[in-house]
């Protein structure tokens, strides 16, 4: 038995007693029965108002269906009611008992789902949909009669029933109800629904895969514009304009609170409340924390997110501290939480975007506890240079890493650093006695780098360079030297490839007379320095420069030619040594 309005036809509360008016309208309401033969409501009284059925009492109701499945027709039914057994009766009862326990539990499970659903129908739905199925045969039986189980929480019983209920509408409802509760794990297999030949499961999918959780915490692929056109003839109008205009629909809709606890935090998300969302970080709801969160870093009010970021699951930490890399905007009050996730998160993409999001600061101390706290790892230089640093800081971390062995120009930044208003000029002249071989092979790269950023000649890094070419050093060492002068000077002039040329006034400004011929004669005697790319041919260009004021003066300087003179016998016999020896020679 059920109550229903005559006037709106809603349903009337359980304790609804006759006479009582309807809670709704306020006007008269009916009793309505279920009919034995076809299964449909119908006012209370002697006859089916739809097929035209006897009527039977509720107590009788279930026998009354028992006998229909064993062939009664509708006029022997309440023949057969008032003759037979009283005991046969109640088997009957019992029997029929069974089955409808078996359905009460799939509209409960039905019922349960709607309170998360934004229509309502559903529970009503399906058991109109199975009363007429009852009793069902035995093997339907055996499917529908799921035994009752416990879960600790929503998420576990809907993604039960979303797996594992035999009814094809429930699996659906509770994909659905999964979405609801922030459950993306089922998401390939659900997001087919909005789609659907069923208007009303299209309906119900449309709103909950534009719900904010969908919307700001997990990529559906559900195209935007096919949730637009759903939400455009959706039954709930005021449900679907916040949720289509976060979507971008043209023109936007109006759109206001409605009472629903989720459609208004989309509002207040539109509206850009910051109040409503700082309030939101203290929600119970994780997810909800984090998208609050989430805005206020897109707002630039995110000075209070820090609790909710270290609480927060590893997934969301990572894609707060992305969001915050995305906008690249340092947030000053939450360094120390992002030391605390850089220095210890087992994660090393957490640790990565920590440092990130900690070096867009360019604080001087803070870019160095860093690098000392991640042992000045590759990611975390390369997040520090990404930053473009201040020229002090720059040198400091460059000083640090050429202390450690660590500093190379694969390290992506570097080149940046290279320009004007960054890494100061003195850095490598500064660094290049205290560094081993390898850095220094790494250095000479940077100063390569700097000299053509800044576009200045005869500088005293380009001096430092040059007498490198010539230096007592490794032959890789000083083939570099050379590589790096050669490609300086390619760039400057097409076909100009020496360091530079003998003439007095450069002589002058890069070495004493003594100190160039001695280079030049420790150059001749290392056939192993001159085998290295560039260098013989560049140092026989560079030897060929000199001119005759060159070895007039060099004779000034009779050790140090006879040095030079010594050298061309061992020099290479291709090089231009051995003429160069004999116009010092005079």
């Amino acid at each position: 038995m059920r109550a229903i309005c005559e006037s709106c036809a809603k349903p009337q509360p359980v304790d609804w007693r006759p006479g009582d008016l309807c809670i709704e309208c306020g006007l008269a309401v009916r009793q309505e029965t279920r009919c034995f033969w076809c299964a449909k409501w119908t006012p209370f009284g002697k006859f089916c108002r739809k097929c035209g059925a006897g009527s039977v009492s509720q107590e009788q109701y279930g026998p009354a269906r028992m006998l229909k499945s064993m062939g009664a027709s509708v006029f022997e039914i309440p023949k057969l009611l008032a003759e037979l057994d009283p005991e046969l009766i109640a088997t009957h009862q019992s029997i029929y008992a069974t089955h409808a326990a078996a359905m009460n539990r799939h509209v409960d499970d039905a019922r349960w789902l709607g309170q998360f659903l934004y229509q309502k129908h559903w529970a009503g739905a399906l058991e109109d949909e199975l009363i007429p199925q009852l009793p069902w045969g035995e093997a339907a039986l055996a499917t529908y009669a799921v035994p009752a189980a416990y879960f600790d929480s929503d998420v576990s019983r809907a993604a039960a029933l979303a797996e594992s209920s035999p009814l094809s509408r429930l699996r659906e409802l509770a994909e659905l109800v999964r979405v609801h509760l922030g459950d993306f794990s089922g998401l390939r297999g659900s997001t087919h629904l909005v789609y659907s030949n069923d208007p009303e499961i299209a309906a119900e999918a449309a709103l909950q895969f534009s719900g904010w959780r969908a919307i700001y915490t997990v990529y559906t692929e559900i195209n935007r514009y096919d949730l637009i056109a759903l939400l455009e003839k959706s039954p709930y109008p005021q449900l679907a304009a916040p949720r289509m205009a976060a979507l971008g629909a043209k023109p936007q809709p109006r759109y206001a609170p409605v009472g629903d606890a989720d459609t208004d935090f989309l509002v207040q998300i539109l509206d850009e409340n910051t109040h409503v969302l700082e309030a939101n970080l203290d929600s119970r709801d994780a997810m909800r924390r984090y998208v609050a969160a989430e805005q206020l870093i897109r707002l630039r009010r995110a000075d209070r997110i820090g609790p909710v970021l270290l609480a927060a699951g590893d997934e969301q930490q990572l894609q707060l501290l992305r969001t915050v890399s995305l906008h690249k905007r340092a947030i000053p009050a939450l360094h120390e939480v992002f030391f605390e996730l850089a220095e210890r998160s087992p994660e090393e993409q957490i640790r990565k975007a920590a440092a990130h999001a900690i070096s867009l600061g360019r604080d001087h101390a803070d870019s160095l506890r860093l690098l000392a706290s991640s042992d000045e790892r590759f990611d975390v230089v390369h997040s520090l240079l990404r930053a473009k640093l201040p020229p002090e800081t720059l040198y400091e971390i460059g000083q640090r890493l050429v202390q450690s062995d660590k500093f190379t120009m694969d390290q992506w930044g570097w080149d940046e650093a290279a320009k004007p208003n960054a890494m100061p000029m003195r850095f490598v002249e500064d660094q290049y006695p205290h560094a081993s071989n390898k850095v220094k092979a790494e250095l000479l790269r940077f100063a390569e780098k700097q000299i053509e950023a800044h576009g200045e000649s005869r500088t005293s890094l380009e001096r430092h360079l040059i007498r490198q070419c010539f230096a007592k050093a490794p032959a890789e060492l000083i083939g570099a030297a050379w590589a790096s002068i050669h490609r300086i000077q390619m760039h400057r002039q097409v076909g100009l490839t020496v360091p530079c040329d003998l003439s007095m006034e450069n002589v002058a400004w890069c070495w004493t007379m003594p100190d160039l011929l001695t280079a030049i004669a420790g150059l001749m005697a290392n056939p192993e320095a001159v085998e290295q790319t560039f260098v013989r041919d560049d140092f026989s260009r560079f030897l060929r420069t000199a001119e005759a004021d060159f070895f007039e003066a060099a004779r000034q300087y009779p050790d140090e030619c006879a040095k030079v003179i010594a050298a061309a016998t061992l020099a290479d016999p291709y090089s231009y040594s051995a003429r160069f020896a004999e116009e010092l020679k005079g």
